[in-house]
This record gives C-alpha cells, sequence and structure tokens, in this order.
C-alpha cells in the first residue's frame, strides 16, 4: 500500500528543512567570516608592532648618535604575528616571547653597568688628570666626588696629590 503525504504538510517538511540548513551555513560563513577578521586584527597589529619597533631603534640611534642594527620589519611582524596569534588562542605570550623579554632586560641591565663603569672610569681619569697637572691637588681631592672610587683607589690618588704637593 502506497504511503501518501499530504502535500501541506510537505511543504512544511521542506521548509523546515531548507531552514535548517540555510542556518548552518549561515553559522559555517559567519565563523569563517569572523576567523578571517582575527586573522586581519592581528596581522595589522603586527605590522604596526614591527614599524614602531623599527622607528623606536632609529630614534635611539639618532639620540645616542650610534649606529644600529636596523630590524627587518617583515621578520619582526611575522614574529608579532605568531606572539599575538598564541596571546589570542592560548591566553598568554608564547615562551619565546617571554624569554626574549628576560633577555632583553638582562642586556639593558647590563648596559646600564657598563654606562656606570664608565661614568666611573670617566671620572677617576678626569680625577687623575687634574691631579697630575694642578697644583693644589690636595684641595681637589677634598673637593671631588670620590664616591665611585674604592677604598685603594682613594689612598693612590692621594699619595700622588702629596707627591706632586712636595714637587
Amino acid at each position: 500500500m502506497p504511503i501518501t503525504v499530504d502535500p501541506l504538510l510537505l511543504a512544511l517538511i521542506s521548509a523546515a528543512g531548507g531552514a535548517l540548513v540555510s542556518s548552518g551555513l549561515s553559522l559555517i560563513g559567519q565563523q569563517m567570516d569572523r576567523r578571517e577578521k582575527r586573522k586581519e586584527i592581528i596581522f595589522n597589529a603586527s605590522i604596526a608592532q614591527a614599524r614602531q619597533a623599527a622607528n623606536t631603534t632609529i630614534e635611539i640611534a639618532k639620540l645616542t648618535k650610534r649606529d644600529s642594527v636596523l630590524p627587518d620589519e617583515i621578520n619582526l611582524a611575522g614574529k608579532y604575528y605568531r606572539w599575538l596569534s598564541h596571546l589570542f588562542d592560548k591566553g598568554e605570550l608564547p615562551k619565546e616571547a617571554v624569554e626574549a623579554e628576560a633577555k632583553a632586560i638582562q642586556e639593558l641591565e647590563a648596559a646600564q653597568v657598563k654606562g656606570q663603569e664608565r661614568a666611573r672610569l670617566h671620572n677617576a681619569r678626569t680625577v687623575q688628570n687634574a691631579l697630575i697637572n694642578s697644583h693644589s691637588a690636595a684641595h681637589l681631592l677634598s673637593t671631588s666626588d670620590l664616591s665611585s672610587f674604592s677604598e685603594e683607589e682613594i689612598c693612590q690618588l692621594r699619595n700622588k696629590a702629596q707627591s706632586r704637593s712636595r714637587a
């Protein structure tokens, strides 16, 4: 016996099926669009960060009047894209970014120590030169900032000053 379906019921079932398929395709399209928009946002942020890093390097070189290696913006953008993608996906920076930050801090601290050492040496040379060329070396020793000198260095400077004043 053949099964007969009411034409109205058949139209209703077809419409419901079409609506479900259309909704499913629309959701898939929205997901794909969101994914592409996310990639575009990360890409634009990566390019902006790479340009900022390059400009900062240029500004530091200008201010310090020293030559500097200009980072390749494409490589920087790729690095920042990986880092930002990981940040979006996992909610934290990748291990590579954390290690790079730690290394940059260490290099900065080393540069500061080196700068302090240079300043100390410059101060020592200035005082030594002044002692050698000054007739009032004892006065210079009493008025100079000797906080950057060790006790041994101060004794040596005083001995030089005394021998200079006797001569």
